[in-house]
């Protein structure tokens, strides 16, 4: 019996060099790199991905502005804060969400009158100003900009979602205006004095009045710089402004803390 040897065919040939050449590619380091490199990255995508859908996150900076009209003469503040919003599983808190803001007051200069410091806070229930404040100042973007009413008709995480959607400029309603502040004296803390945006004049005296105020979306950056000019301001945390007032004969400036004044990012 004579064997015959067969010759591979051309195909053949061409799909062995092409097997040599993946084997080299995946022998090579800077090869085995990129594709871990890749791996890496879709994995990271998809994670990304799912956890904006079960847990969404949304930041939005807005620039808020504040007029006054001093003598007939309008005056401006502006200041950029951010709105940090995001969903967390109710496993690890009592609520469904967490937000907060960040910034520092507005400063509207009134010419010969000394200022008016528009704070991180907004009056509560009675008009007053307490702690709580705060919290309620978390939530103007979202009223001035008509976003509360749908809630009811949408579920958490479509409502994050949509706060991030927000572009443009909102107008502040009345009742939701923050704290305004003046001090008799700006070096001293304990000469706060709290400022009526209906009747303004009562404590800064006459011809002074409130114009308007309103939020724009911006891709600028936070605002610092209050510190240079309330130099006592050493920290954002929620002590109280000042401690040894009489709490009856001081109620507003002892209502003050310093996070009212200026918050940062971590």
């Amino acid at each position: 019996m004579i064997l015959h040897s067969s010759k591979p065919t051309n195909n053949q040939s061409q799909d062995e060099a092409l097997l040599g050449k993946i084997g080299s590619l995946l022998r090579d380091p800077k090869v085995n790199a990129k594709k871990w490199l890749i791996v890496i990255v879709v994995i990271f995508l998809g994670f990304t991905f799912i956890k904006d859908i079960l847990l969404p996150n949304r930041i939005v900076n807005y620039r808020l502005e504040i007029a006054f009209e001093v003598d007939g003469v309008p005056v401006f503040g502006s200041g950029v804060q951010q709105l940090s919003i995001r969903r967390v599983p109710q496993i690890l808190t009592t609520t469904s969400i967490v937000k907060n803001v960040y910034g520092e007051a507005v400063v509207i200069d009134l010419l010969d009158r000394g200022a008016i410091f528009a704070l991180l806070g907004s009056p509560v229930a009675k008009n007053e100003v307490r702690l709580s404040s705060i919290g309620l100042f978390n939530s103007l973007l979202m009223r001035s900009c008509g976003l509360t009413e749908s809630l009811k008709h949408k579920t958490w995480n479509d409502y994050i979602r949509s706060i991030g959607r927000i572009t443009g400029e909102c107008e502040i309603a009345h009742e939701d205006l923050p704290i305004f502040v003046h001090f008799s004296d700006e070096t001293d803390p304990y000469s706060a004095q709290r400022v009526d945006p209906e009747n303004p004049d009562t404590t800064l005296g006459k011809g002074i009045r409130f114009l308007n105020a309103r939020l724009v979306v911006t891709n600028e950056r936070i605002s610092q710089k209050i510190d240079q000019r309330l130099d006592w301001l050493t920290d954002d945390s929620g002590k109280r402004l000042v401690v040894h007032l009489d709490a009856e004969k001081q109620p507003f400036a002892r209502s003050l803390t310093n996070g009212m004044f200026r918050r940062m990012t971590k």
